[in-house]
C-alpha cells in the first residue's frame, strides 16, 4: 500500500570538513513523498540536493534522523531505488543494449531489454556503442538501465542540465511519457525553475546549506501541460520570489540564490 513513498524524519547528514571538522549538510529535513508523486527539489548549487538523493539511494547514511523507502528504513543500497545521474556513465564497452540489461538477471532479460529498448524508442540502436550516440540518447539508455531494475523510486540528479534547450525539453515529455506507463516515484533535481514547474506534482526549495525545506509549492495541473500556460508561468513566479533569482527569463542552469 505504501509502495514508493518515500519519509525524511528528522533526517540530518553531517560529512568531515577541509579542517577535519564536522560539515552540516543537511539540517533536520522532515519530507514525505507520496506513492507516484513527482517531486522537483530546487536549491542553491551546492545546498545538499545531490546528497539528498544519495542518502535516500542508500550511498550514504544520515548522520541523524532516518529514511523510509516503501515502508523499509533505508540502510543501503536497494533495487527499489535507482538513480540517473547528470551525465550518463554508461560503460562505454557495452553497447546500448548491453548496458540497459547490466542489472537484469534471469532468463527474460532479453525481452526485458527489448521492451526497455521500444519504452526509450531506441530500438534500433540496441548494437550502438555510447560514444557513437548523443548526448539525449545516452540520458535515455541511462534511464533504461534504471527502469531496468523495476524500481518504486527514481531519483534523477540534474538528468537534462548539460542538453540544448530542444533535447531538454523533448526529454522532459518523454519522462513524463515514461513516468505515466510505469507508475513509479520520481525525486527530480534540478536548478532551472521552468524545469521543476513543468514536470512536478510537487516543488521542494532547499536554502543554503545546511539544507533546511524553505518552501513546498504544490503544482495542481493535470497532464499533459502547455509550457505557455499562463498558469504555469504564475506559479513559476512564486518560485522566483522565493528563490530570489536575477531575471525572471533567466533559465538558471547555473542556480539560483534562496533568500533567508
Amino acid at each position: 500500500m505504501n509502495k514508493g513513498q518515500v519519509r525524511l524524519d528528522q533526517m540530518s547528514y553531517a560529512c568531515t570538513g577541509a579542517d577535519g571538522c564536522g560539515l552540516a549538510v543537511i539540517d533536520g529535513i522532515t519530507l514525505d513523498v507520496q506513492p507516484q508523486e513527482f517531486v522537483c527539489v530546487l536549491g542553491p548549487s551546492g545546498c545538499g540536493k545531490t546528497t539528498l538523493l544519495h542518502l535516500i539511494a542508500g550511498f550514504e547514511k544520515p548522520t541523524s534522523g532516518r529514511i523510509v523507502v516503501s515502508g523499509q528504513e533505508v540502510a543501503g543500497s536497494g533495487a527499489e531505488r535507482a538513480m540517473v545521474f547528470q551525465h550518463s556513465a554508461l560503460f562505454p564497452w557495452f553497447t546500448v543494449a548491453g548496458n540497459i540489461g547490466y542489472g537484469i538477471k534471469g532468463d527474460q532479460k532479453e525481452s526485458k531489454v527489448k521492451e526497455l529498448l521500444k519504452l526509450v524508442g531506441l530500438e534500433e540502436f540496441e548494437k550502438t556503442y555510447p560514444h557513437q550516440l548523443s548526448g539525449g540518447m545516452r540520458q535515455k539508455v541511462s534511464l533504461a538501465r534504471a527502469l531496468a531494475l523495476e524500481p518504486d523510486v527514481l531519483l534523477m540528479d540534474e538528468p537534462f542540465a548539460a542538453l540544448d534547450t530542444f533535447n531538454r525539453e523533448r526529454l522532459q515529455d518523454e519522462l513524463l511519457r515514461i513516468r505515466g506507463e510505469r507508475g513509479c516515484t520520481v525525486i527530480f533535481v534540478t536548478h532551472s525553475i521552468q524545469e521543476a514547474v513543468y514536470l512536478s506534482d510537487r516543488t521542494i526549495v532547499f536554502s543554503q546549506r545546511p539544507a533546511r525545506v524553505t518552501l513546498e509549492l504544490a503544482i495542481d495541473m493535470p497532464f499533459p501541460r502547455k509550457r505557455t500556460d499562463p498558469v504555469l508561468w504564475e506559479l513559476s513566479q512564486k518560485l522566483y520570489a522565493k528563490c530570489g533569482c536575477c531575471s525572471e527569463n533567466q533559465d538558471h542552469n547555473d542556480g539560483c540564490k534562496v533568500k533567508k
